[in-house]
């Protein structure tokens, strides 16, 4: 999973070399946060943590994710 803020210029186009390289399940832009996205939006934040680990509870044991 990836939490990137909307206005973090300095490491949007990293998000693109972390989902080609990683395994990145999950890309969220918090709209309106920067580079600090987990002190600025803390609740954004943990809502779309909190969503991604309930997706992975949904997860078939087939599908190799």
């Amino acid at each position: 999973m990836v939490v990137l803020g909307e206005r973090d210029r300095r490491f949007a186009a990293s998000v693109a070399v972390f989902e080609r390289h990683l395994d990145v399940r999950a890309t969220v832009i918090v709209p309106e946060a920067g580079h600090m996205v987990h002190a600025k939006a803390s609740g954004e934040v943990a809502a779309a943590v909190r969503a991604f680990v309930a997706d992975l509870g949904r997860t078939t044991a087939g599908d190799g994710r």
